[in-house]
């Protein structure tokens, strides 16, 4: 019955890493993606520069946004696991 409970816990955590992962990609995507569409842009180069510098902030700072959020909820997370952890030892002894 425990081990059920260990590989749920592993499937879990399996899936809202992989979520956290397809969104980090998915933000960098869409940064190169902004960057490339103003290199091609017909623009002045000044323009197309900070265009593109403003682009990259943007994308490095929503990245870094979804990186905090993840290790928040990992925090979390490790929080929780170490109490049931606690609580099954206390059981045991």
């Amino acid at each position: 019955m425990s081990r059920s409970y260990y590989m749920g816990d592993a499937e879990l955590q399996g899936k809202s890493s992989g979520v956290v992962n397809m969104l980090v990609f998915l933000l960098l995507g869409l940064g190169i993606g902004a960057a490339l569409a103003l290199l091609f842009a017909p623009d002045e180069g000044e323009k197309t520069r900070e265009r593109i510098s403003d682009s990259l902030d943007s994308g490095v700072k929503a990245t870094s946004d979804a990186g905090s959020d993840a290790l928040d909820r990992l925090e979390k997370e490790y929080q929780n696991l170490r109490k049931e952890v606690d609580k099954l030892i206390s059981n045991i002894k």
